[in-house]
């Protein structure tokens, strides 16, 4: 295993093992992505027609019902970042790798490349960065 220096030194050089999230996207622009598709280009084709031929009342008809598919569309993917926002910040993982000769528990975003991991059956392990190498023994097929 590494020690806590070499750990220590692949942390600042590699950074912590976290997936990159991404900045959340602001209402506008899950706004203006809702608007933007063929059903919605249609729609609105089909109300311009409508006010162009004079009948303004299903005109007004067929923006209410884009409306209502963009409003929904909208109201649905704000409310989905919001609960991927909240389970992102109730996850907490730990790790235990083999650092300066000991078994340590260690939190997952503090793995770096060279660390050695050891995963019990059912265990759960977040990507990392690069290729994790794991030997295994030819007599007994296991790590």
């Amino acid at each position: 295993g590494l020690t806590s220096d070499e750990a220590a030194d692949r942390l600042a050089e590699h950074g912590p093992n976290r997936l990159e999230g991404g900045q959340a996207v602001s209402p506008f622009k899950i706004f203006l992505h809702n608007l933007n598709n063929l059903i919605s280009y249609l729609l609105l084709a089909a109300a311009i027609l409508s006010f162009y031929m004079g009948d303004n009342i299903e005109g007004i008809a067929v923006i209410i019902a884009l409306l209502i598919a963009v409003l929904t569309g909208f109201f649905t993917e704000l409310k989905a970042q919001k609960s991927v926002e909240s389970l992102q910040q109730m996850i907490y993982t730990t790790a235990k790798v083999l650092r300066d000769g000991s078994l340590r528990e260690i939190d997952a975003d503090q793995v770096v490349p060279g660390d050695i991991l050891f995963l019990r059956k059912a265990t759960r392990s977040r990507p990392t960065a690069g290729w994790s190498q794991a030997a295994i023994s030819p007599a007994s097929n296991r790590p």
